[in-house]
């Protein structure tokens, strides 16, 4: 009678992850994952069918978090511009914490168009958190403004090469 391990598919996730983040990409193995969790190599893939499809399920846990943790917090700000302050931190946190793995994650032209494949989905969850505070503060003046707030913040906080300070004059010249 095979062995019942109650929360396997957490336990998988939750060590993945800490081998992602402690260690590196290539460190993360199914065999090291597996034995690590003291299961066997199969059972590992019978809850992910490769290593890409672990780390894309790690990471798409914590950019649930971060979605729910940036709606929270843009709900409870007290201006426009402490709202989209958050949905930024928010973004910039999820970004850096993961920013070793993507580095290590093959070459920069996989892992830009893995970015835009997904890019769509990923504007549209950040709209769909922008649009109810524009709608909050009367800021929501023109119909594009949520995509271009969106895609603004996305791109500050994947690349930062301009900071949110730095962005913020702009925004509020923009918001006023």
């Amino acid at each position: 009678m095979p062995k019942i391990i109650e929360d396997l598919r957490e336990n998988i996730l939750r060590v993945s992850k800490r081998i992602l983040l402690n260690a590196d990409y290539h460190t993360l193995t199914i065999r090291r994952v597996a034995a690590e969790c003291h299961v066997a190599v199969g059972t590992v893939y019978n809850y992910f069918e490769s290593k890409d499809m672990l780390v894309a399920s790690i990471m798409l846990d914590d950019w649930l978090k971060m979605l729910d943790n940036a709606s929270l917090a843009s709900s409870q700000a007290d201006t426009v511009i402490d709202g989209l302050q958050a949905v930024y931190r928010a973004i910039s946190c999820f970004t850096r914490l993961y920013e070793n793995a993507w580095a290590q994650n093959g070459t920069p032209s996989q892992t830009n168009e893995m970015l835009r494949t997904r890019h769509s989905l990923l504007l549209q969850q950040i709209v769909n958190i922008i649009t109810p505070l524009l709608e909050h503060f009367n800021c929501l003046f023109t119909e594009g403004l949520p995509v271009f707030l969106a895609e603004a913040l996305l791109s500050t906080a994947i690349h930062s090469d301009l900071s949110y300070e730095q962005m913020q004059p702009i925004l509020q010249k923009l918001l006023k």
